[in-house]
């Protein structure tokens, strides 16, 4: 065997440690390296986890749009309906391609290792082989399992208090995870993003890095929520952090 590695799906080696020696001796993929077999997670855990991510992220998406419509305000309401009536409020394609994907590609990979040939998932030619793949696939489910919830507060929140109202009637949001950052949205698609790519280790996952796309927003909105809230938004910027929260809280 030469150098390089090769991805496929053989018996689990005996004499080979697994994070999961209840697997040992059945059949999943593995990574085989010259001399020795490297553990990745079992396919059936990793499919069904992706399908939650999929399945997640679009009821989350469809929740936010109905919170968005549930508290509308009149005057946005009507703003709506004005852009609408001038072929305008449209959706943004680069926006579209970044929250699409990440519900496309996980199911995709799902169904392909749940029923399908399991010619996707853990397939030779289209799987990433990463340093301690099992580690980092456990990693990922972390990532996953903070940014997914993350991403559904900031939604509930965002629709609530921001996209739902017109700008002067929109207040500084200092609650909930927007107490320690200023922009929690955007490291749930950060989360979201590197968790989806840990766990799927698959070119496909890639494509889940379009959420990255949407942190081209946070500058402008920063500087929006300075024109609105002058002081009281540099207040809050002294003391927190845009993406991760400050170690050192300003006074």
């Amino acid at each position: 065997m030469g150098a390089s590695s090769v991805f496929h799906v053989r018996a689990y080696p005996r004499a080979e440690r697994s994070l999961f020696p209840a697997w040992r001796g059945s059949v999943y993929p593995s990574v085989t390296l010259p001399g020795r077999a490297v553990p990745v997670l079992p396919l059936p855990f990793v499919a069904a986890f992706l399908l939650l991510v999929g399945l997640w992220w679009t009821l989350a998406g469809v929740a936010w749009v109905a919170w968005t419509r549930r508290f509308r305000s009149p005057g946005s309401r009507d703003e709506a309906r004005a852009r609408r009536a001038i072929g305008k409020g449209g959706v943004d394609l680069l926006d579209l391609v970044a929250f699409t994907v990440p519900v496309i590609a996980p199911i995709a990979l799902a169904f392909d290792g749940l029923f399908g040939g399991r010619v996707l998932l853990y397939g030779p030619a289209v799987s990433i082989l990463l340093p301690a793949p099992e580690i980092l696939q456990l990693l990922g489910v972390v990532l996953l399992l903070l940014g997914l919830p993350l991403f559904t507060w900031t939604s509930y929140l965002t629709a609530r208090y921001v996209d739902s109202k017109l700008p002067g009637e929109r207040t500084l949001l200092r609650h909930g995870p927007y107490r320690w950052v200023r922009h929690p949205m955007y490291l749930s698609f950060l989360l979201i993003a590197a968790g989806y790519v840990l766990l799927a280790q698959h070119f496909l996952a890639l494509l889940g890095l379009s959420l990255v796309a949407n942190l081209k927003g946070l500058a402008k909105e920063e500087a929006e929520l300075g024109r609105l809230f002058g002081d009281a938004h540099r207040d809050y910027c002294r003391r927190t952090g845009a993406l991760f929260p400050k170690l050192r809280r300003g006074s």
